[in-house]
């Protein structure tokens, strides 16, 4: 009887602790733990990206609390060169949306008064959903300065290397650039940035706003046609060098209207444009673009010139 005793308050316990972690208030919630995190050191000089560099895989300390939290300093630097530290916090896409790439938040802090150097904590994160609401990233930090945070999207999160130029700031010499594989999603976290950083751990949290993931699934879209026309018009499958004799209008309909493709049913607003302003891909439209990607176009003679796409999923 005693045995009988035991075994059903052990069952009944264990259905409850099961039923309790998916609800609070009555709501369900969904967690997601990063399923990455790294400190990432940029560099740039006069606004141009000059390399990106791994420096710890910090997945273990974000994970979980239990006080064995990281921590990332800025770097002060001179005028025309900037060098940051940044905390990268990596996420499945698809266990929050049809996609099957990685949302990625990117986090630094700054320090407005040049004799101070400004910190920032981090010991937990994690995205949470409760019922009918937004997703939303929670995590537990402190510091001084101030932070700031970004969003981005990537099929491949991985450092990687290609050739670019830098005309903003008047480079049009390619050079070779490591740099980490993302790119921005249209997201606003002002309010983040407003006040300076708790001494003590305190609890924040950033909100994934539906128009945020409707952002992600066109980025993941645009990335998909980029894939394809890479496949297409790569210099010997060189990745994001592309042979201008190539490329051709009749080719693009005909790719933008694969029905077998992995971006079937979508069509596309395309525009490539020279560093020197010369129109390779027309478009009889003026649109914002989901996607911006720089990339370098071969000509007959063997010379790169360096250029830009323009890609939007067309509504």
């Amino acid at each position: 009887m005693k045995n009988g005793i035991y075994k059903f308050f052990f069952i009944f316990t264990f259905i409850f602790t099961i039923l309790y972690s998916f609800q609070v208030n009555g709501n369900p919630i969904n967690s997601v733990l990063p399923s990455r995190a790294l400190i990432i050191i940029s560099s740039e000089s006069w606004g141009c990206l000059n390399r990106q560099e791994i420096e710890h895989d910090v997945t273990n300390k974000v994970s979980s609390r239990d006080c064995n939290y990281t921590r990332i300093q800025e770097i002060k630097n001179p005028e025309d060169v900037l060098k940051r530290r940044e905390l990268h916090l990596i996420f499945e896409a698809r266990l929050l949306l049809d996609v099957p790439g990685y949302l990625i938040f990117k986090f630094w802090c700054h320090e407005d008064k040049p004799d101070q150097i400004a910190q920032l904590s981090m010991d937990f994160a994690e995205l949470y959903k409760q019922k009918d609401s937004d997703w939303r990233l929670s995590i537990s930090a402190k510091g001084n300065g101030f932070a700031n945070a970004n969003l981005f999207y990537s099929r491949t999160p991985e450092l990687q290397d290609i050739i670019v130029t830098c005309p903003e700031a008047g480079i049009y010499r390619p050079y070779e650039l490591t740099y980490f594989n993302m790119v921005p999603v249209e997201a606003n976290f002002d309010d983040f940035f407003t006040n300076r950083l708790e001494e003590s751990w305190c609890t924040t949290e950033l909100n994934l706003t539906k128009n945020m993931l409707s952002g992600v699934e066109k980025l993941d879209k645009c990335q998909a046609f980029l894939a394809t026309l890479n496949d297409k018009f790569s210099f010997k499958n060189q990745y994001l060098i592309w042979d201008q004799n190539k490329i051709n209008e009749d080719i693009l309909r005909q790719l933008n209207e694969n029905k077998d493709s992995s971006t079937a049913g979508k069509k596309f607003l395309i525009r490539l444009k020279t560093d020197d302003k010369r129109i390779i891909i027309p478009s009889p439209y003026q649109f914002p673009p989901h996607l911006r990607q720089k990339l370098m176009l071969k000509n007959v003679n063997g010379t790169l010139t360096g250029a830009e796409l323009w890609l939007r999923v067309a509504d």
